[in-house]
């Protein structure tokens, strides 16, 4: 994680204007799905989840707490490096909420389930972006009155929002969609994500860090996906050993990211809107064991009564 952290904390003091001073942050609202859930995938799931029980948590913070990692996100190290306290999850519901609060739930989709539906993709329960930025106007009606009062509030705030829209691809991966299906889908993905920033700029907010898609062409998922199917040629995999075609799909994703990114700040030119560049950095470690440590793409299957899951 330490090769995003630097780039990351010089987009913190993100201010449009360059004559003002860079406001301070002092509280951060994030919305996204496994990678930032720091707890409300296993406070809603009607089933219980992995990330309810060891090893996750298992180094921070010492015992599972919903995070889908052994340690911290990275939406824990940038709290850290502000100096505020850890984002609680919007559903426990006996947190404070006074610096911000976390939306993200594992599993989520940028599409809800009706639009996936329609292109035949089955998606899971867990709650699209559509009714996390609900759940941010409904913890907004609770702590200010007035679309002022509210701008007031958000004011020395920082939205983090995402990485959100790569399971709509890792789902219709999953559910067999060609490639050339799955790019045809990412204008769509893209647009409801660059919709849902609209929507809260409306509601007063004004800085933003929207991270883009990773390289999931090397997620063992995928990998895995793949081995067990008959076009698994050598054609398929890039130097690296992942999926060609599917980093293909997350790179296309991030350029139609980054375009609407781009006409989204010259529509609001007060609004502080950064991309959060998170392929190249993961792709790297990969690259160069030598300077990151050592890095092998492997396939860890662990069988279990119901199903084969892929980690």
């Amino acid at each position: 994680m330490v090769f995003i952290l630097p780039f990351l904390l010089g987009l913190l003091s993100l201010d449009r204007q360059s004559t003002r001073i860079a406001r301070p942050i002092e509280s951060i609202y994030q919305f996204g799905a496994s990678k930032s859930d720091t707890g409300n995938g296993v406070r809603i799931s009607p089933v219980p989840l992995a990330a309810g029980r060891l090893p996750y948590g298992e180094t921070f913070p010492g015992k599972p707490t919903g995070r889908f990692s052994d340690g911290r996100l990275i939406i824990d190290e940038t709290t850290k490096a502000l100096g505020l306290p850890l984002l609680d999850p919007y559903q426990n519901r006996n947190a404070s909420f006074k610096n911000g609060a976390n939306f993200a739930v594992a599993s989520a989709t940028a599409l809800n389930r009706t639009t996936l539906l329609l292109h035949g993709i089955v998606p899971s329960s867990a709650p699209s972006l559509e009714i996390q930025i609900g759940w941010f106007a409904e913890h907004l009606r609770s702590i200010c009155s007035t679309p002022s009062e509210c701008g007031d509030r958000l004011r020395n705030s920082l939205i983090f929002f995402g990485e959100i829209g790569g399971n709509d691809i890792n789902y219709a991966i999953d559910q067999g969609k060609s490639f050339d299906q799955i790019r045809a889908l990412t204008p769509s993905i893209v647009g409801i994500v660059i919709t849902g920033i609209k929507q809260v700029i409306a509601m007063g907010a004004s800085r933003f860090i929207v991270p883009g898609n990773y390289p999931i062409g090397c997620f063992p998922s995928v990998l895995i996906h793949y081995a067990a199917t008959a076009d698994n040629s050598t054609t398929l995999h890039d130097e690296n050993g992942c999926v060609k075609l599917a980093n293909d799909v997350a790179l296309h994703h991030n350029q139609l990211l980054k375009s609407a990114l781009a006409a989204l700040s010259q529509e609001h030119p007060d609004v502080g809107i950064e991309y959060l560049n998170l392929y190249d950095p993961l792709l790297d470690v990969i690259r160069s064991p030598s300077e990151n440590g050592p890095f092998r793409i492997s396939y860890v299957v662990v069988v279990s009564s119901l199903s084969l899951y892929r980690l």
